[in-house]
């Protein structure tokens, strides 16, 4: 069984060569199974209590725009281990769980910044050339957490990451 409520805000505003965007959602993602977590209701993976996106993009002369784009989101949910007890020459350690879904990722957030040109070719064509940098202050969001030693530590995939390309 589900429970899957919440509400979402949109907000858009252009005042001459400025584009402005902002969007909220709060939600609840809620399952049950008669076999998981003793019957009890539990928070799903996806039960991100809040998301923000906001986008700023100004169009400037000669074709060109820039544009920043920060989103925020409340950290998904896991299970991590609660307990665990080392294994021996003869067996395997073991892990002992929670409730299900009872622990949450760190919050992740990021500023993307963009800036592209776009121009018509001799020929009729669109192209465009964009550089774009994901994550600009290179926020360490984990996409793992895992316990060592007692302790929860963090990993993370990706930190800043520019770009360029060219489009036809």
């Amino acid at each position: 069984r589900d429970r899957v409520y919440g509400a979402e805000v949109i907000l858009q505003k252009r005042i001459k060569g400025l584009y402005a965007m902002a969007g909220y959602t709060l939600s609840w993602n809620k399952r049950q199974f008669d076999e998981l977590n003793q019957g009890k209701w539990f928070p799903f993976l996806y039960d991100r209590r809040h998301d923000l996106n906001i986008l700023l993009q100004y169009d400037l002369p000669k074709q060109i725009s820039a544009s920043l784009n920060f989103y925020y989101s409340t950290g998904s949910r896991i299970t991590l281990a609660q307990q665990g007890i080392d294994g021996g020459f003869f067996h395997p350690g073991y892990m002992f769980y929670g409730e299900v879904n009872s622990s949450l990722m760190p919050p992740y957030h990021r500023l993307d910044i963009m800036t592209m040109r776009q121009w018509n070719s001799s020929r009729g064509l669109t192209q465009q050339f964009i550089v774009n940098i994901y994550n600009a202050y290179a926020r360490r969001n984990a996409s793992t957490l895992y316990i060592a030693n007692g302790k929860v530590y963090k990993k993370s995939m990706f930190s800043i990451i520019p770009t360029a390309s060219y489009v036809i």
